[in-house]
This record gives C-alpha cells, structure tokens and sequence, in this order.
C-alpha cells in the first residue's frame, strides 16, 4: 500500500513538475512574442517616421526654393522696372 503510494505521489510529483515546466516555457514564449511584436511595431514606426520626417524637409527645401524663386523675379521684375523708367527718361 505504501509503495503504491510512493509511486503515486513521486508519479504526482512528475506531473506536477512537468505541467509546471511547460507553463514556464510557454510563458517565456509568450514573453518572447511581445517582445518581437513590439520590436516589429517599433520598426515599421520608425521607417514611417523617417519617411514623414523626409517629406516634411522636401516640402520645407521645395517652400523655400519658391521662396527664392519668387524673390528672385520680384528683384528681376523691379531691374527691369527701373531700366524701362531710366530708359523713358533718357528718351525725354
């Protein structure tokens, strides 16, 4: 009787160990999925940032190359004001 006993309780014993084993690991496996999940999601995050941030500076260059430009021919249009109107005056 003792050693059916015995038996039963170290065969409880194993089981219990074994459920508690698999329970650790598939904690850890779960642990381990957050983990790369939150590694994927911080990747596509970041290449999306990037992506804003590099079409946030080509509108910034492109509005300040329309900038330039347009100063540029607001400094061309009044040259050109100006030889017309000293031209005017060299024919009067």
């Amino acid at each position: 009787m003792r050693l059916c006993q015995k038996v039963y309780q170290l065969a409880s014993n194993l089981e219990k160990n074994k459920l508690l084993e698999e329970k650790r690991q598939f904690m850890e496996n779960q642990s381990l999925k957050k983990t790369q999940k939150k590694l994927m999601v911080d990747g596509i995050e970041n290449f999306y940032k990037d992506k804003i941030n590099m079409l946030r500076e080509r509108i910034e260059t492109e509005k300040f190359e329309r900038k330039i430009a347009q100063m540029a021919q607001v400094e061309a249009l009044s040259r050109m004001k100006r030889e017309l109107d000293l031209s005017k005056k060299k024919e009067i």
